[in-house]
């Protein structure tokens, strides 16, 4: 018999697989022992309300602005989605335009679809492994200037593998024009506790900041923080948003585990340093192996890229011996180390502070093993001939050089915009298979996880090419179409 989740993660833990993926906590027993029950209570008189707080609750909130540098912070307990939503929701009504780079998160799409707002985008471009660059400072001030009835900005910085655009360039352009700057920090809260980690969006001017404590701090999953500072964005708008969107009965547990974190970040009770020293002495030794390669400082300044965040391990299959899939199957099946996902030629751990030196020593052992596998030609180890080795900005479609027979990665499509997303989910629709959609405009977001970008958004035009994607992707036999 299968068993189900409370079993199967019980037994999954047991296996010992290194885990160099979110949650940051890394498997920490210090949340999950006999306290966790003690910590989950609900709204009391002494213990808070989230939505009108004025005691503990405010206390700690108030903490995490002054640790993380904001004006205000708000603990979020649906996870950095419910920032986005929130605080797109309280800057823009219907018919307003927003710019938005297009590598967001399906999150800021969602926030079109609740807003009613209309998109303006920027392309950020494409690695030459298939992921997205940084967002452009003229890119942005061109886009300004082109639609002056822009009313906000969201930014994703860094993206899911690293990548931090200037911010600091983004956000003077912005407020030139009186126009707030929202950045996705989703995979940046640890940003600030170390100097080898990029700038924050805060201390580069950010009005508003989304950051995820679980993905790269130890909290609980969809622990999340919402940053404001300035006086461009009113905290009782995003207030008055969080009460829409997030749920009414915020998880205490949650919140006490992000604020225990935020309490032991105040005292730099973390070794960072000794963390950091460890993403060093991994990445310079995965560097320097025959087969692979990281994803380095080597690429600032191209392809738009202003910094990189050196605890994601993009671990690049620079000779085209074995694929990303290929690598991130043999680590988890061989070695039992899981990483957090995979794209064509590349491999991507996620670490944290509550990483061990054993999992990084683990990591670089199971790296040596594969790589000198490679090199002695075994048979388990064949070329990958199609591993795309060039790659190109279409005019029309940026999506690394993609051709159908290549079945290749795309990072993002440019599609044509015909309709708000929200005019788009509320228009009379029909479901079609996938091979009938060329031509039509799409009523459903398409956006596979991670990373989360969207392929296809509601209001946009679905190309031929699009369709041959998801084809050969796999990834939809159906769509739902305006009717």
């Amino acid at each position: 018999m299968k068993p189900y989740l409370y079993e199967y993660l019980s037994e999954r833990r047991d296996r010992h697989i290194y885990p160099f993926h979110m949650p940051g906590h890394k498997n920490s027993r210090a949340f999950f022992n006999a306290i966790l029950p003690c910590l989950d209570v609900t709204e009391l008189k002494d213990t808070d309300d989230l939505y009108a707080a004025s005691g503990v609750l405010e206390r700690s909130m108030e903490r995490a602005a002054k640790v993380f540098g904001a004006d205000h912070t708000f603990f979020l307990t649906n996870g950095s989605t419910a920032g986005i939503l929130a605080v797109i929701t309280a800057c823009v009504k219907e018919g307003e335009e927003i710019l938005i780079a297009r590598n967001a998160h399906r999150s800021v799409y969602g926030g079109l679809i609740l807003s009613g707002a209309y998109p303006r985008y920027i392309y950020p471009s494409v690695t030459d492994y298939g992921f997205s660059g940084g967002a452009g400072v003229e890119q942005v001030t061109e886009a300004l200037m082109k639609f002056p009835g822009i009313r906000i900005a969201v930014i994703t910085s860094p993206t899911y593998e690293g990548v931090v655009s200037d911010i600091r360039g983004i956000a003077k352009a912005c407020h030139e024009k009186n126009i707030p700057l929202i950045v996705d920090e989703a995979h940046g809260a640890h940003f600030k506790f170390h100097t080898n980690f990029p700038e924050t969006a805060l201390s580069m001017g950010a009005d508003a900041v989304v950051q995820s404590m679980h993905k790269t701090l130890p909290a609980l999953g969809q622990s999340a923080l919402l940053h404001i500072k300035g006086a461009l964005i009113k905290k009782t708008d995003v207030l008055r948003a969080l009460q829409l969107i997030q749920t009414s009965s915020p998880s205490y547990a949650m919140m006490a585990t992000m604020d225990r974190t935020i309490g032991l970040l105040e005292k730099d009770a973390y070794d960072f340093d000794s963390y950091v020293k460890n993403l060093i002495k991994t990445r310079e030794f995965i560097g320097g192996l025959k087969n692979f390669n990281i994803f380095g400082a080597d690429m600032i300044n191209k392809f738009s890229i202003y910094g990189l965040d050196i605890s994601k391990l993009v671990i690049m299959c620079s000779t085209g011996n074995m694929t990303g899939e290929q690598l991130t199957e043999r680590l988890v099946n061989a070695y039992k180390i899981q990483m957090e996902t995979h794209g064509d030629r590349y491999s991507l751990g996620m670490t944290s502070v509550a990483d061990i030196p054993e999992g990084f020593t683990r990591l670089r052992e199971a790296m040596t093993d594969i790589d000198k596998k490679i090199s002695a030609g075994q048979a388990e180890h064949k070329k990958f001939s199609k591993c795309p080795q060039n790659y190109q900005i279409s005019k029309e479609v940026l999506l690394t050089n993609y051709k159908i027979k290549n079945k290749k990665t795309a990072a993002y499509f440019i599609n044509e915009t015909v309709l708000s997303p929200r005019r788009a989910v509320n228009a009379k629709s029909a479901t079609l298979s996938v091979d009938a959609c060329a031509g039509k405009i799409s009523a459903e977001l398409i956006a596979p996880c991670p990373p989360g970008t969207p392929l296809l958004v509601p209001g946009e035009r679905i190309s031929g090419e699009l369709v041959e994607y998801i084809k050969n992707k796999k990834l939809k036999n159906e769509i739902i179409v305006l009717f």
